[in-house]
């Protein structure tokens, strides 16, 4: 493994070292998961877990390209599952090893219908997750200012929400574990771990999350 200019920091509810799985979440287009940072993490992947599994965000990213550049959903959807391809191919060497799975698998999962379905109920019924949705999405918005109007965010992000909501229900039945990300809107659903809550998909009592952080190794400081 080689050496990088990053160190892993990590913040959890959970102990990860209890875990055997690690679920590596990617947001293609997000510079943390690029170069030196994505192979920082790779590595503690790598050494700390016997199976470590890629789920690539690439269609769902369509959302936002959809909102930032006024182009039809289908047409934004069609960019990104391409920028996945590209992401993949670059980054080739760095995930050898890894499992490896693209967005598309997941909406074409046996149980996608059923979990998106569910999903789509628990928003509309239960509060504590509609809040946490609405939370979610009301902090992007601050921290975006985007061009379009609020009804218009809300509603695209909604979506946006809904479908990675049925995605990782789906993806945390299957492969267990925890996920890793560098960021901290894992914790929409941490509600659900080990609860009976009534209409949730079965796979978010396994929505177990570390959070990562990078820290730039002294030796790799920038100078001037």
């Amino acid at each position: 493994m080689s050496d990088t200019k990053y160190k892993l920091r990590w913040a959890s509810p959970w102990n990860w070292r209890d875990f055997d799985t690690v679920r590596m979440e990617i947001s293609v287009g997000q510079e943390y998961h690029e170069g030196d940072k994505l192979q920082t993490a790779v590595n503690w992947a790598k050494k700390n877990f016997s199976r470590a599994v890629v789920i690539v965000g690439d269609s769902i990213q369509g959302y936002n390209l959809s909102l930032s550049s006024g182009i039809k959903l289908q047409e934004a959807f069609a960019v990104c599952t391409q920028r996945g391809d590209e992401w993949l191919k670059r980054n080739e060497a760095t995930l050898d090893g890894l499992e490896i799975t693209r967005w598309s698998d997941w909406l074409s999962h046996k149980d996608y219908a059923l979990n998106r379905a569910k999903i789509g109920r628990l928003y509309t019924e239960n509060e504590e997750f509609r809040k946490r949705v609405e939370r979610n999405i009301n902090g992007v918005w601050e921290r975006r200012s985007p061009s379009v109007s609020r009804e218009t965010f809300f509603k695209v992000s909604e979506q946006f929400i809904l479908e990675e909501s049925a995605v990782f229900a789906c993806a945390y039945k299957e492969l267990g574990g925890i996920s890793a990300y560098p960021g901290d809107f894992l914790d929409l659903w941490d509600m659900f771990v080990g609860q009976n809550i009534e209409g949730a998909p079965e796979g978010f009592r396994n929505a177990h999350h570390v959070r990562i952080q990078f820290k730039r190794r002294p030796e790799f400081k920038m100078v001037g």
